[in-house]
């Protein structure tokens, strides 16, 4: 079983903490950054900053995940539900785009 190294594409993520026995992230791993890694068996909990509204990419580094569909698309934008998940309305001939199912729609409020 392989951990994840999950990258974010234009946006920092704090490691808040890891579950399975709720230990709080280090330190070190609460510093802002754009790569968290998720192991086998835990929850990693994150606290993702946007500077501003638009489409983010959030995927795996192993190749052969990132095949296998880990790679999500984040719609950050005024009037999207927390949580809620639709379909993607992606341009299929957009490469970065072409493996992703659906897209995550998170509400953005400014500063």
């Amino acid at each position: 079983v392989q951990h994840h190294g999950a990258t974010a594409s234009g946006f920092r993520i704090e490691n808040i903490a890891l579950a399975g026995n709720a230990v709080p992230a280090a330190g070190s791993e609460k510093a802002p950054k754009d790569m968290v890694t998720a192991y086998p068996g835990e929850v990693t909990r994150i606290k993702v900053t946007f500077d501003k509204p638009g489409r983010y990419v959030w995927h795996c580094h192993i190749l052969s995940h990132e095949d296998h569909d880990m790679m999500r698309v984040l719609h950050v934008g005024p009037g999207a539900e927390p949580g809620a998940v639709a379909a993607a309305a992606v341009d299929p001939m957009d490469d970065v785009f072409d493996m992703i199912e659906e897209e995550i729609f998170l509400p953005f409020v400014g500063r």
